[in-house]
Parts: structure tokens; sequence; C-alpha cells
């Protein structure tokens, strides 16, 4: 048996209310219906770098995940800017979304790199053989594709992942330092 609030939340997001299958009793009736509508009307509006874009309140604590973005397929963070956050969690968030930018354009340059050396790869092979573009090479010369580019930029891929750890490490100094103030600040009261 599920606890009271669970099944009662369960109801709330897979049952109907009417049975009826427009798009205005679906909003309705399915909540979740609703949000997957909203996120699929928006999804092509969104920006990832606009600055204006703000999905809450300025009040608002949350962390908020946007849609993937395109190209870097990174889901990028909007971060709360209230006032009444303290000197530690403004460093926080302002490393937070440093690391995040930083990841953000390490991922979209390596996949724009990739998406070209792929694409340029495939038009050798079907010059080779003489076939269409739109034939896929077999799986064995896309696999020695990947070998290559993953050889090419092994390198790269180090460096990334030692610069990754380093901001994460960053990070977690950074929030347990901003949780262990907003800990005293609670018990201050």
């Amino acid at each position: 048996m599920y606890p009271l609030r669970n099944y009662a939340l369960y109801r709330t997001l897979f049952y109907p209310l009417r049975k009826t299958r427009n798009e205005e009793n679906l909003a309705v009736c399915y909540p979740r219906y609703l949000a997957m509508q909203y996120c699929q009307n928006k999804r092509k509006h969104i920006y990832h770098g606009d600055p204006n874009l703000k999905p809450f309140t300025e009040t608002d604590e949350n962390i908020w995940v946007g849609p993937p973005h395109p190209v870097s397929n990174i889901r990028l963070k909007f971060f709360p800017n209230s006032a009444e956050q303290s000197k530690e969690e403004e460093d926080f968030y302002t490393q937070s979304r440093k690391t995040q930018e930083w990841n953000h354009q390490y991922w979209e340059a390596h996949n724009k790199d990739f998406q070209e050396s792929r694409k340029l790869f495939i038009e050798q092979v079907s010059k080779e053989k003489n076939i269409s573009k739109d034939e896929v090479a077999d799986s064995e010369e896309m696999a020695h594709f990947y070998e290559k580019f993953l050889k090419k930029n092994h390198s790269k891929h180090i460096r990334y992942n030692w610069d990754w750890y380093k901001k994460n490490f960053i990070l977690l100094y950074l929030a347990a330092k901003a949780n262990f103030f907003k800990f005293i600040r609670i018990f201050k009261k």
C-alpha cells in the first residue's frame, strides 16, 4: 500500500478526473500533460543565454533547470538572485554560474567539432565507395572514426576532466561553507 499522501499524488498525476480526451480536459485532468505541453511550446522560444529569461520570481530560492541546449546537450541551471542571500551563497552561485558556463562552452565546442568531423568522414567514405551521403557508413567504419576522434582529443579530455574535478571541489567547499553559515544563521534567530 502507498502512504496516503503519495497515493493522492499518484492519483492526481496519473488518473483522470473525467474520462474525456480533448485538449482542454487533458490539461485539467492530467497536470503532467499540461506541464509537458507547456515545456514543448516554450522550448523553441528559450535561449539559454538570455538574461531576461526568468522562470522564477526574485524571492524564489530554488534552482531551476532548463531544457537541454541544442548543441551542448547540457541542461543549464537558472540560479536565484535574491537580496536575502548571504555573501557565502552569492560566492557559491557566482562560482556555479562560471563553472556552468565553462562546461557549456567546452561541450558546445566539442560537439560542433565532433559533428563537423563526422560529416567530413561520411563525405570522404561516400566518395571512396561512390555511395550517396544519405547512405550511412557501416558500423566498422564508424567505429574506426570514433576511435580516431577519441585518440585525437584524448589529451583535451584529460585536461577537461582534471579542470572539472578542481572546479567541483571548489564548488563543494563553497557549498559546505554556505550551508554552514546558513545553519548558524538559523540558530541565531
